[in-house]
């Protein structure tokens, strides 16, 4: 017979049923942020927004994990970033 140490640790944690059960997306937004680039920034904006509502309720059999990729076409003149990666994250983070 098991003591109900050994029962207990024979048992899963809810969070790690779930997670072996979810199948896995990365969604990597990729946008050109020159300064010229300025007046179409806020529809992109909203665009991942409208993606990430519409990806969210599904998250509990699909874990999303986003990421975003800013690029420049040149070196700015200030001294900050030509092309700066965002790593995957879940949920969606703002930066």
């Amino acid at each position: 017979m098991q003591s109900s140490n050994e029962q207990r640790s024979d048992k899963k944690e809810p969070a790690q049923e779930k997670s072996s059960h979810l199948m896995e997306l990365d969604i990597v937004f990729c946008c050109d942020t020159t300064s010229g680039m300025g007046e179409y920034l806020s529809s992109t904006i909203d665009q991942i927004a409208a993606i990430y509502k519409k990806t969210k309720p599904f998250s509990d059999v699909i874990d999303v994990k986003y990421g975003f990729v800013c690029y420049r076409d040149h070196p700015p003149e200030e001294d900050s970033y030509v092309v700066k990666v965002l790593d995957l994250t879940s949920p969606l983070k703002t930066a």
